[in-house]
């Protein structure tokens, strides 16, 4: 492209010859230029050593023929660039598309499994606070239910004692009636009698009216007495013997009861407890889904700004590339319609070109 501008240089010397600027002048600003002189000092060794004017014009027609060559050249360069760029940007839009797509997948998936996470902590949290609800409760029915049991094994102690000292006080009521004086049973009476005295609280005053007919049968033997006595002794037995069988059903009862809350409690923690393991097992699913995910953000939040720089940088290079095109095409069209205005004038300026370059070649 040296050439050009020296061409258009010439074609500014034959515009101005004719517009009445001396030709001289266009040819001294001309050789000022460096790529300029050097044209004009290969035309002044041309003239130089006798080449003649259709030497010079098969030059400049050399010079068409480059520049016409230079623009086939430059016509399937640009062909070859545009359909490696539209291959090039289709594939980098496709790989932008693709990973654009996959990071929002997996920034969804991220998003979805946490809060799938957060509410799994939340679940898992209040299972927990079931379980522990549940110990509590269990807890607290079984030191009730141990102090029920307590309490019915204090009654049941209390009511075999009483009916022992029952069948032992009529067992030795029964022996006086029979004939046996109070003299012989003296020392068995007052061991009975203490027996009957140190019965538990809730049942002493059961016991009173007995201890007071045992008693006056201490000071006065007396048939009608003891049969009175027992009497009231075998009322008494009916009546322990009543309340005793009372409190075994009570007993059976609660402890029915209790056994059927025991297994609700029982049922309620398992179920609990195999909710607590899922929830575990799914927070482990969890966080190793939001880890993986995580990773393929990172990987395609990656690929998708290489690939925008891709496209980018791609498209640049290739606008780049087809600007250089048209401005180089366009001062080849420009510089090939100048050969072709300076063949066909040449030969009327030759003159004028030829002083020039004898002055030129004077002043060296």
């Amino acid at each position: 492209m040296k050439v050009i501008s020296v061409l258009l240089c010439v074609l500014i010397m034959q515009s101005a010859a004719k517009g009445g600027v001396d030709p001289k002048l266009i040819l001294t600003e001309i050789d000022d230029n460096h790529v300029g002189k050097t044209f004009l000092n290969a035309i002044q060794i041309g003239l130089a050593t006798g080449s003649p004017i259709h030497e010079i014009q098969s030059y400049i027609n050399n010079i068409r023929f480059m520049l016409e060559q230079e623009q086939k050249d430059a016509d399937l360069y640009i062909q070859n660039t545009q359909q490696s760029c539209n291959r090039l940007i289709h594939d980098f839009s496709t790989n932008l598309a693709y990973h654009s797509s996959q990071l929002k997948a997996h920034q969804r998936i991220v998003e979805e499994n946490n809060n799938n996470l957060q509410r799994a902590l939340n679940k898992i949290a209040e299972v927990s606070v079931e379980i522990e609800e549940n110990s509590k409760k269990t807890n607290a029915g079984q030191s009730e239910r141990d102090v029920q049991y307590a309490e019915f094994q204090a009654k049941q102690k209390d009511h075999n004692e009483a009916v022992a000292a029952i069948d032992e006080a009529y067992a030795l009521i029964e022996h006086l009636s029979g004939g046996a004086s109070f003299i012989q049973v003296k020392g068995r009476f007052t061991k009975v009698l203490s027996r009957l005295q140190n019965q538990p609280h809730q049942s002493s005053l059961l016991f009173q009216p007995i201890l007071t007919m045992m008693t006056q049968l201490a000071s006065r033997a007396d048939q009608d007495g003891a049969k009175k006595v027992l009497q009231l002794l075998a009322n008494l037995r009916v009546q322990i013997v009543d309340s005793k069988s009372s409190d075994e059903d009570i007993e059976s009862q609660q402890s029915a009861n209790w056994q059927k809350f025991l297994s609700d409690l029982v049922n309620e923690r398992n179920t609990l407890q195999d909710q607590r393991q899922n929830l575990e097992q799914s927070i482990l699913n969890y966080q190793s889904i939001i880890e993986e995910s995580e990773g393929k953000v990172e990987y395609h939040s990656a690929e998708v700004e290489r690939n925008k720089a891709n496209v980018e940088g791609q498209d640049q290079w290739c606008r780049q590339q087809q600007d250089i095109y048209q401005i180089e095409s366009q001062q080849r069209v420009q510089a090939l319609d100048l050969i072709s205005r300076i063949v066909d004038h040449i030969q009327d300026k030759i003159v004028t070109l030829k002083e020039y370059l004898r002055e030129r070649l004077q002043l060296q």
